[in-house]
């Protein structure tokens, strides 16, 4: 029974798993229930873009199963950290005591909010279906890895406003692109675990 049961979720896909935490965060984290609303109707475009000319950005989402692939998600988010978090000490000198009270205050909401809404979900439209919807119109590769960082890091500034994020997301979007094209092409794991990251590190310096 006990194996049976391992089997099962062994196959439960990233799918199913981001549907219940958006379902959980939905219901239990009432600050982010609007940031959340909105993240869900722009997957809900992408989605209804792809059924409606016959591309299948979701299908990967139901075909690979979540247990092995997380591993891959957890791998670099550490990786990511440990270098962002030492690069965080050297700009700003011995922060690290303020550093770790700063993340200590971030919630699981908004842990899971990070990992599952905004990592996996930005990382699977800027990383896979952009690329995918110019690369079907026969754009070139580099053009493609361009505009896609032009694209992340507009979607960036209209949020805040602040010139700098363009400065700041157009090399991330390039990093993530490489780290996807190398190490997770199909699944998007390892790209969504270094924005994931990047996400931790900003909040533990600006909470």
């Amino acid at each position: 029974m006990v194996l049976k049961m391992g089997g099962i979720l062994s196959r439960i896909s990233l799918g199913v798993v981001l549907i219940l935490v958006y379902l959980w965060m939905w219901t239990s984290v009432p600050e982010l229930r609007e940031i959340a609303q909105f993240y869900l109707i722009f997957t809900a475009f992408v989605f209804a873009w792809d059924t409606a000319v016959s591309r299948k950005t979701e299908q990967p989402l139901f075909e690979v199963a979540f247990i092995r692939a997380f591993p891959k998600f957890l791998l670099f988010a550490v990786i990511s950290l440990v270098i962002l978090f030492l690069f965080g000490l050297v700009y700003t000198g011995n922060a690290l005591p303020s550093i770790n009270e700063a993340v200590g205050k971030i919630g699981l909401g908004v842990i899971l909010f990070h990992a599952f809404f905004v990592a996996i979900l930005e990382e699977k439209v800027f990383r896979n279906w952009l690329p995918r919807q110019l690369q079907s119109r026969g754009m070139q590769k580099r053009a493609v890895w361009v505009l896609q960082a032009i694209v992340f890091a507009f979607f960036h500034y209209t949020i805040g406003k602040e010139l700098l994020s363009i400065a700041v997301y157009l090399p991330l979007a390039f990093i993530f692109m490489y780290v996807r094209k190398k190490y997770s092409p199909k699944t998007d794991m390892a790209n969504s675990g270094c924005h994931f990251a990047w996400n931790v590190f900003i909040l533990g310096f600006l909470a």
